[in-house]
């Protein structure tokens, strides 16, 4: 527990043997922190009451040979939490139990402490100015501290639940984030204005689990990560400056569970391919790196758009100008290799001797280097001027020859291939313009690349315009959210019904089991199902046709019966534990079986149901009376969709027609065109605002069509007098064999375009924008 394994950021592979160890303490290592303004000092704190800085050099890298600590510092109690000062040299703030200490580690002494926290603090972190430290505890309390000025300390409660958590400052801002754990043992992220402490700006609740989130913050893009001991999952949030303040944008599912997590530099991210940021996931016996790399067409130039001048590696002020109430200025340094080089890597940092005379700010660097060469060439001039004259009085003058043009230069080609791999989680475009736009907002925006000679790259569009989805893969979920060992399902559920159905809280599945039964089953209920005589759901007594939730209430389902019969359940608070056999409301829809139910998507206590007597009719649950009876079909209908607004119901039918009614002004059809040509099931869906209509199902033809066989159903004049700009329908064939195709529709055009194909070993998906 008192050892420290320590590898080279660039290092792969097996490590078993040669991994370098530093044994540091005699007892448990608590925390340990790198230093900002030197990359070789690692300092530690443990349980044994030591803090010890460290200077990791390459030999330490290369050998296990014991090395001496350059601060061995005794604190007072044992060591919890440690962190650097982000702009004093030889700051360094530890966590005692309910106190916070900070040392200057020049002099081997405690400046500050204070113990306002009535139980353990659990996280501190510093805003980059380092003007106010922020801390969390046990005693559910967030409180800023400011020690050189106690009067504009505050405090505000935090957390519901004192399990435990964390707190990070989003820069140099007003704002910061904690993590911690509600009432109910979910998890929840807090973001606080420290200008109104008390009331969040916004906030999360997620699943209940032991591991709090570890938030990893970048300021440079706003970009937070948030992920959690044992979990396989890695959320990537973009904290906003409008409402809603946090925002969702992807999901990195892996297979490794975290150990712990660390967020890698700036100054060592690989720029010139687009990566953003990296994430270092530790396994139980293993280092995971998560590349986040934002696609270009080219990664020849240095985009600066993507990485806007960040904060240098250097200190700003010395301890004792910080204790006595100076200000420290932020210094940022640009991540363009051509004006850098190696200065990112800073080592050899003599402790106690401050910020270095020169001025790191990217503009100003550049701007005394270009003075100094403008001095040089001016001085060159001179002489050679002086030389020239000198020449001209000893010799006489002769011709001299003409310097010898030198070769053409060959422009690069400009598209070089991107080094970003399959299994690296790539930003969307929108994403992309809010950095552009942060960025843009900022006082000192990063200046614009250099323009290189190069060839003009040909588009090879010929029109089509680019998914805005073309870099997303679906990934199927790990094992532990899945619901396996299901018993048989049943084989009387007709073609006509999906045979499937879920909300956010459960899943509906016919179970073939005596009684007709239709298991419910609750989505945070993962892992082994129970055998079918103990598994919950309902004994409908009549064979089950189709079934569908009720999108206004997730504990409602209908269910249509071979009787005709529809029957309304309600699932109580917290699911079923037990098989259910009453319904709350049953009531005969038709004279024949029923095929196909589903709720209007816009008002409550509306559904349509289709049955093999050619009809679709309305109802209103309130009452149960139908409303309206809709007819017109010559054959069997094979699905029906109401459209988002619930004006209209679309409809297929194995008569090979797709017609459209508008059930409160007529119950005949008001347009009717061709639909698929094979008889063996279909489906249909509105796209597009309402605008186009999207339909699967079979060929006559034993092979497939392929996409030339798609047709417009309407003109797209036909719906003016409904208020619909265009209509049409594209049709979609299913193949005999085992592969699908989804498709992009686009609203200004007559073709569709297949973007991603899709097998049974695996599945992207694939959109056009609207």
């Amino acid at each position: 527990g008192g050892n420290l394994g320590i590898l080279s950021l660039n290092d792969t592979g097996s490590k078993s043997k040669d991994l370098s160890v530093l044994h540091a303490h005699s007892e448990f290592i608590t925390d340990f922190d790198f230093c900002p303004y030197d990359d070789e000092i690692l300092a530690t704190g443990s349980q044994d009451h030591h803090i010890k800085l460290w200077r990791i050099t390459e030999n330490t890298l290369n050998s296990n040979v014991p090395s001496n600590p350059e601060v061995d510092i005794l604190a007072s109690n044992k060591v919890e939490v440690i962190k650097f000062h982000p702009q004093a040299d030889c700051i360094v703030s530890a966590v005692e139990g309910s106190a916070i200490h900070l040392y200057d580690i020049n002099k081997s002494q405690s400046v500050f402490a204070d113990s306002s926290h009535e139980d353990i603090v659990q996280s501190i972190s510093w805003r980059h100015s380092g003007d106010i430290l922020a801390s969390t505890g046990r005693d559910k309390k967030l409180r800023l501290w400011d020690p050189r000025d106690p009067s504009n300390n505050q405090v505000a409660d935090s957390h519901s639940n004192n399990r435990d958590s964390r707190v990070v400052w989003l820069g140099d801002t007003e704002q910061l984030l904690t993590t911690g754990f509600g009432s109910g043992r979910e998890r929840e992220v807090l973001l606080r204005d420290v200008r109104k402490l008390h009331e969040p700006v916004a906030s999360y609740s997620g699943d209940s689990s032991l591991g709090v989130y570890i938030p990893l913050f970048d300021p440079d893009t706003n970009m937070l990560f948030l992920i959690a001991k044992a979990d396989t999952a890695l959320s990537f949030w973009e904290v906003l400056d409008h409402a809603p303040f946090l925002q969702e944008a992807t999901k990195y599912l892996g297979e490794v569970q975290a150990k712990g997590a660390a967020l890698v530099p700036k100054r060592a991210l690989e720029v010139m391919d687009g990566e953003v940021n990296r994430i270092l996931l530790l396994g139980q016996n293993c280092i995971v790196p998560i590349s986040f790399q934002v696609p270009r067409k080219s990664y020849r130039d240095f985009h600066a758009d993507l990485f806007p001048d960040t904060f240098a590696p250097e200190p700003s002020l010395t301890a004792s100008q910080w204790l006595a109430g100076e200000k420290s200025k932020v210094t940022k340094v640009s991540l363009m290799p051509s004006k850098t080089g190696k200065s990112l890597i800073k080592t050899n940092h003599h402790l106690g001797s401050g910020p270095k005379k020169e001025i790191l700010n990217s503009s100003v660097v550049e701007d005394s280097v270009s003075s100094e060469l403008n001095k040089i060439s001016v001085s060159n001039e001179a002489e050679a001027e002086t030389e020239t004259e000198k020449t001209d009085s000893k010799k006489p003058s002769k011709p001299q020859p003409a310097r010898k043009p030198s070769p053409p230069i060959k422009p690069k080609p400009a598209n070089i291939e991107s080094k970003v791999t399959k299994s690296s989680p790539v930003l969307t475009p929108k994403y992309v313009d809010h950095v552009k736009h942060a960025f843009n907002n900022k006082e000192t925006p990063a200046e614009p690349p250099k323009k290189s000679p190069a060839v003009k790259r040909s588009t090879r569009t010929f029109g089509m315009r680019v998914s805005k989805f073309r870099h997303l893969n679906g990934n199927i979920f790990p094992k532990e959210f899945h619901i396996s060992d299901l018993p048989t399902l049943t084989r009387t559920v007709p073609g006509e019904s999906n045979g499937f159905d879920a909300n956010e809280k459960r899943v509906a599945v016919p179970i073939g089991a005596a009684g007709n039964f239709l298991a419910i089953l609750e989505l945070s209920n993962s892992g082994r199902s129970a055998a079918a005589a103990d598994m919950p759901g309902l004994l409908t007594s009549a064979t089950v046709m189709d079934f569908c939730w009720d999108p206004f209430d997730s504990s409602r389902i209908a269910v249509a019966c071979d009787t005709g019969d529809v029957q309304i359940w309600n699932i109580p608070e917290g699911g079923l534990q037990q098989k259910i056999e009453e319904p709350s409301i049953c009531f005969k829809a038709h004279s024949e079986k029923a095929s196909v139910v589903k709720f209007h998507p816009c008002a409550s206590d509306i559904i349509a149901t289709s049955s093999s007597d050619l009809t679709i009719r309305v109802w209103d649950l309130t009452s149960q009376e139908e409303k309206f009876c809709l007819q017109g079909h010559s054959d069997q209908i094979l699905n029906f969709a109401w459209s988002p607004d619930g004006q209209f119901i679309a409809t297929v039918s194995k008569d090979q027609k797709v017609r459209i009614f508008d059930p409160r002004n007529s119950s005949e059809p008001i347009k009717e065109g061709p639909g698929p040509q094979g008889t063996r099931g279909a489906r249909i869906v509105w796209v597009l605002n309402s605008a186009y209509l999207a339909v699967t199902g079979f060929s006559n033809s034993p092979t497939d069509k392929g996409m030339s066989s798609m047709k417009k159903l309407l003109s797209e004049t036909a719906l003016s007098g409904l208020g619909i700009e265009k209509f049409g329908l594209y049709l979609s064939k299913y193949s005999h064999g085992s592969s699908k195709y989804s498709h992009g529709i686009q609203n200004n055009s007559s073709e569709l375009e297949s973007l991603i194909r899709t097998t049974d070993t695996g599945a992207k998906l694939g959109s056009r924008k609207d």
